[in-house]
């Protein structure tokens, strides 16, 4: 059926197409989404239309109407898959059949795609962790970003790109309240004095135990507060060609009870039995940037420091600690770009080195900390070459990265040289044709080297012979940008292999990492579309429906023998709706439907029968969300209000088998702005 729809999707976009074809021939065309300016795939400012690869911008307007303030709601909105656990503030998500990581997995490089912010390590994977209270944009690189951002960024990179202020005084008061005793309070405010920006944004949450879409209560699921904030100072001067900036920021969950699996966890009041985490994050950069007076030369120097930690607890008891992780990340970047009429080259320099220590009361030989280390000194090249009045656009990219692993005691040493090509054809304004080939990498963690702890019988150990996972990654894509229509299609190709994995059993009783033996193959495409009818019609209003889908032709992955079986992520998703804005009564709503196909998932419960591996049931989530504003208070002051109803059918559905999201929730926020 899904094969079905997307035919029809792209049926529906060719006689669009056409349609508008014949229209540009009289009205003259203007492509418009091409013009948007990026930073994240070539680590500087570019325009869109320049880019090879396949790159979702969230800008801040879209990010307003959606009805989630966690990173990982607003990517499940758009389409893409999120893995959380409920109550658990941990998220994933899945790009091109790689994921982000968790906790615990060495500041986020235990992933496979990237989460970045302001273009540095966000020192997580976990989306769970990013608010929107003080975002301005969402940049998704789709495919390798190795050249760019070195290890871990395989399937991809998310780069969340906080506020700076930039114009007059403007302040956001926010209050809300919804099912299951959710409340939370937002205040932000940004403004440009002189040659001094400021920009805050801070976020606090807080709910009770949640129900799935059964209407059965989620124990031990409630937070006792998050508080979350972002902070970005600069002093601009030299006609604002030079700046110093310094920013901030912190996320603390405070404690926060765990459901667990239907299958595991407490299905009672008086069986709470679970678990509770505590998850912090906080960070701090210094960053200077500039330009010469003619802006043919410009440069960029940073240094970040990043702390990221992760506790579970037994119960509810603080006093007992079984697990956590606290990683501490230092880096530097440091890059220069000379732009020419046809020819940009940008040259840099990375170095990051972090620490993680580990605790388990698993841990050998004495319940200590674990400290695991590890260094990445890397060096890379990024060209771009135009030619036909900037419409054959060629660039190319090489990173050299070393690193140094010190988990063991030994240093144990890893090179890696990653590639990238593409090129950008635009025959007509109307039309971007662009292909793409990019090499990824991930480098063995520390604690896959040097991991020792037992559980029961059984010994876990780190392997330090491990190689790293490498990727080759082609695609192929067409944009299509009209005044009231745009269109993309792109198709991937993946081939991937020596993917790090654990659960090799060695005799007397141990187990270990290991790289698969064996290839696997990730192929399929991904489609977007909007239609801007109001605009086409002359309405004062703008009423836009569109369609986001990723579809999956291949997906072989390999088992510990190397024989090839289905990858454990989803075959196909769709994200469709209808945005509704009407500027002269300040009305905008957001209908959005999200689809997820069946999946193969893991078995670890008891729900699906003795199965190792089963087919996760199908899921459909409907969002309402609606913003009024409400009246004005003299000429800059203004009282808005949010209503917005999530899994309005009350879906009952697993992002993770054996694990039940959350039913209908409905909310209600009030807002005060003065700008």
């Amino acid at each position: 059926m899904f094969r079905s729809v997307m035919t029809l999707l792209v049926l529906f976009t060719i006689c669009i197409v056409s349609a508008e074809l014949m229209a540009q021939g009289e009205r003259g065309g203007v492509a418009s989404t091409l013009d948007t300016i990026v930073v994240t795939s070539s680590r500087g400012q570019e325009s869109l239309r320049e880019v090879s690869s396949h790159v979702t911008v969230i800008d801040e307007k879209q990010l307003d109407i959606i009805p989630f303030d966690t990173l990982s709601g607003i990517l499940r909105h758009e389409g893409f898959h999120i893995r959380d656990y409920p109550g658990q503030g941990t998220a994933a998500v899945d790009i091109r059949g790689f994921r982000t990581a968790t906790v615990g997995n060495d500041g986020g490089l235990g992933g496979r795609v990237l989460l970045l912010v302001d273009g540095r390590p966000a020192g997580t994977g976990n989306l769970y962790r990013i608010m929107k209270s003080n975002i301005e944009t969402v940049e998704i690189i789709r495919g390798p970003a190795a050249v760019q951002y070195g290890t871990a960024a395989m399937g991809g990179v998310i780069n969340v790109i906080t506020k700076k202020g930039q114009g007059d005084l403007s302040v956001r008061a926010k209050a809300g309240f919804g099912s299951f005793s959710f409340n939370d309070q937002t205040i932000g405010m940004d403004f440009r004095q002189g040659p001094v920006d400021f920009a805050l944004g801070l976020y606090r949450t807080r709910n009770n135990d949640i129900e799935d879409g059964n209407g059965q209560r989620l124990y031990n699921t409630l937070n006792h507060g998050i508080y979350t904030g972002s902070l970005n100072i600069g002093y601009n001067f030299m006609d604002d060609r030079q700046r110093l900036g310094m920013t901030a920021g912190f996320y603390d969950n405070n404690y926060q009870g765990t459901s667990g699996s239907h299958s595991y966890g407490p299905i009672t009041p008086n069986d709470i039995g679970g678990s509770n985490v505590v998850n912090k994050n906080t960070s701090f950069d210094f960053l200077y940037t500039g330009a010469n007076e003619r802006g043919a030369l410009s440069w960029q120097t940073r240094y970040y420091h990043i702390t990221d930690k992760y506790e579970s607890h037994n119960s509810h008891r603080r006093d007992l600690r079984p697990y956590s992780t606290d990683t501490k990340m230092d880096g530097i970047q440091a890059q220069m770009k000379a732009a020419f009429d046809t020819f940009e080259l940008t040259a840099g320099l990375d170095w990051l080195k972090y620490a993680t220590e580990r605790f388990s009361q698993y841990d050998l030989p004495t319940r200590a900390l674990k400290n695991y280390k590890m260094s990445n000194y890397a060096a890379f090249f990024i060209g771009k070459l135009k030619f036909l009045e900037d419409s054959l656009i060629f660039n190319a990219g090489v990173r050299y990265d070393n690193f140094e692993n010190d988990a063991t005691g030994n240093t144990i040493k890893e090179h890696n040289v990653s590639p990238s090509a593409g090129i950008v054809f635009i025959p007509i304004d109307w039309l971007k044709i662009r292909a793409n080939y990019s090499k990824g990498f991930r480098t063995p963690t520390p604690t896959e080297v040097a991991q020792v702890y037992q559980s029961g019988a059984t010994l876990y150990l780190g392997n330090p012979d491990l190689s790293p996972e490498k990727s080759d990654t082609y695609e192929l894509g067409l944009d299509f940008n009209f005044d009231y229509f745009s269109s993309n299609i792109t198709y991937f190709y993946t081939k991937y292999k020596n993917e790090i994995r654990s659960g090799r059993r060695l005799p007397p009783n141990i187990s270990t990492y290991y790289n698969a033996p064996g290839e696997s193959t990730y192929a399929g495409f991904e489609f977007g579309a909007n239609l801007y009818l109001g605009s086409l019609l002359g309405q004062e209003f703008e009423l836009e429906p569109y369609v986001k889908a990723t579809l999956y032709t291949t997906r072989e992955a390999v088992d510990a023998t190397g024989k090839k079986v289905a990858g454990y992520y989803m075959p196909h998703s769709l994200a469709a709706g209808i945005n509704f804005d009407y500027p002269k009564y300040e009305f905008s709503s957001n209908l959005n439907v999200s689809y997820f196909a069946r999946a193969y998932e893991q078995n670890f419960g008891y729900n699906y029968g003795a199965k190792t591996v089963v087919k996760a049931p199908a899921y459909t989530l409907v969002d309402l969300s609606l913003k009024k504003t409400l009246f004005s208070i003299g000429e800059k002051s203004k009282i808005s209000m949010d209503v917005a109803v999530r899994n309005l059918f009350d879906e009952y559905y697993e992002p993770i088998l054996d694990y039940a999201g959350q039913g209908r929730s409905f909310y209600v926020g009030i807002t005060y702005s003065y700008n």
